[in-house]
């Protein structure tokens, strides 16, 4: 962790703990490192939810001048001229601050830099393993703090909003005399989250995607904007269509299921397993039935047969499949499950592969199936997975 950036989140933590109320670029901020450095998530979330500072050691027979001191010299006087003019106590003059960042930091130094899901492999003969992901979620609201949700079943949420069964619940409501407040739920990499709306639609999201919506949908339609990939089970009303719009595509549907692959570089994809769904992109429209799937191209929309329904929703049945997908494919997405970086040293074949395993699996069991699978060789180094053919 960069020091100086130890230094703000430490700063942030400590003025959160003490129940200030925090600005909106403030909580924006903590995100954007939590997000970061993984490392810290677990620390800052038992800090928040309990109000203490755990640590392995009894920070009351610590020196705090001394180890602050000690801390402090380590940063060039040029880099962080405020430091030195404001002793160690930081911005809150707080023995909070200061205590939490130095626990940051012993934390980090424990680790020696490497995050708490990169583990040591005993069984796949690779240099570490890496564990899989976890649910996890922001959950921004206008005008409001955002929230960090878990799996944490004694999670506090406000009174239109409960946790069930890992699911994000909104509170049924009567759309003509609600108002409409705008919601993201944001999954970054290494995470995924379920979450309910207030129609009933059921929507699991995988990692690196985010979910836009009303937390009350009007009462003429139900719209949201997907970034990402996500699976939907849409709640039937006849009288509110549902509208999902991504990446330069909508899908109309009243009552069906489907799956919506859409991130950045890819052609979004939308696979439906049940019911009936209307896609609009590049100007055309299209209604395809269950056990097809809409490709929206450079040219336009293409229909296609659905061959394998099953992999459309195995995500949100735990499963990570390998059907129908070429090496390019079947990569992106270990990468945003496992939050490991690419380093290809080999031309990928488009070749479609069929498989699955386990999404809960680690990285190098994951490794060993698809050597067996694909005949490619997988090496873990540290967070870099490297991909090469012999």
């Amino acid at each position: 962790m960069i020091e100086s950036d130890k230094i703000v989140l430490a700063e942030l933590i400590a003025l959160k703990a003490k129940g200030i109320v925090l600005s909106q670029k403030q909580e924006e901020e903590i995100a954007q490192l939590l997000e970061k450095y993984p490392v810290s998530k677990t620390l800052i979330e038992e800090i928040l939810n309990n109000g203490t500072i755990e640590t392995p050691f009894d920070i009351r027979k610590i020196k705090m001048e001394d180890e602050l001191a000690r801390f402090q010299a380590s940063f060039p006087p040029q880099r962080l001229p405020w430091y030195r003019s404001k002793k160690v106590y930081l911005w809150t003059g707080t023995f909070v601050a200061a205590s939490l960042l130095l626990v940051i930091g012993i934390k980090w130094t424990q680790t020696s830099g490497t995050a708490d899901y990169i583990v040591k492999d005993d069984s796949y003969g690779q240099k570490n393993d890496v564990l899989a992901g976890n649910t996890f979620a922001k959950l921004a609201i206008e005008g409001q703090d955002t929230l960090f949700l878990s799996v944490d079943p004694e999670q506090q949420l406000q009174t239109d909003l409960s946790i069930a069964n890992n699911f994000l619940i909104y509170k049924k409501t009567n759309p003509a005399a609600s108002t409409r407040t705008k919601h993201s739920l944001i999954v970054p990499k290494r995470a995924t989250y379920q979450v309910e709306l207030s129609d009933g639609t059921k929507v699991w999201l995988k990692p690196d995607s985010r979910l836009d919506y009303d937390a009350n949908f009007s009462a003429g339609e139900r719209r949201v904007k997907l970034q990402g990939e996500a699976f939907f089970v849409i709640a039937k009303d006849l009288n509110r269509p549902f509208f999902v719009e991504s990446n330069g595509m909508e899908v109309k549907a009243l009552g069906t299921q489907f799956n919506i692959r859409s991130y950045g570089g890819a052609n979004p994809l939308v696979q439906l397993t049940e019911g009936k769904i209307k896609v609009k992109g590049k100007g055309k429209d299209m209604t395809i039935d269950a056990g097809h799937q809409i490709l929206l191209q450079a040219q336009g929309l293409a229909a296609l047969p659905l061959p394998n329904p099953e992999e459309a929703s195995s995500w949100k049945d735990g499963f990570f499949s390998f059907k129908n997908k070429d090496m390019r494919q079947i990569m992106d997405e270990i990468s945003r499950w496992y939050g490991v970086q690419l380093q290809i040293d080999c031309i990928l074949d488009d070749k479609q592969y069929e498989g699955g395993i386990n999404k809960n699996a680690s990285l190098a069991q994951i490794c060993s199936t698809l050597k067996d699978l694909t005949g490619y060789n997988f090496k873990i180094d540290s967070n870099i997975l490297i991909i090469n053919k012999t």
